[in-house]
């Protein structure tokens, strides 16, 4: 099951509660959004997604991509068996969505082992 929450909030605290996996799905952005997305939620995520990887926001969704990687070096991880990582995908073209999952899987699998 999936569940989505409407912004970066209190709501996301609680989701992440009842999830087995808390995936934050960013559309490119950078500077002061980026700055206002870490306060809260980077402390939560397991793995990021920018999203729309492609045209003219390609670029721009590399350079957000590599703000949240740098952003994650400086948090605790929620887990000694797992660091939250970052992909890139366009879900208009169906590119690299084969990456996403293969993370999800890597990261159900590491659950199996250590409950």
């Amino acid at each position: 099951m999936l569940v989505e929450t409407v912004g970066v909030g209190q709501s996301e605290t609680a989701v992440e509660d009842i999830t087995d996996m808390f995936v934050l799905v960013s559309p490119p952005a950078g500077g002061d959004e980026l700055q206002g997305i870490k306060k809260g939620i980077m402390e939560l995520v397991d793995l990021v997604v920018v999203n729309k990887a492609d045209g003219e926001l390609e670029k721009v969704a590399k350079k957000a991509a590599g703000e949240f990687v740098t952003a994650i070096r400086f948090l605790r991880p929620k887990s000694e068996s797992w660091v939250p990582k970052v992909k890139l995908c366009s879900s208009l073209h169906s590119s690299n969505i084969e990456d996403v999952w293969k993370v999800m899987k890597e990261y159900w699998d590491l659950q199996e082992v250590v409950m």
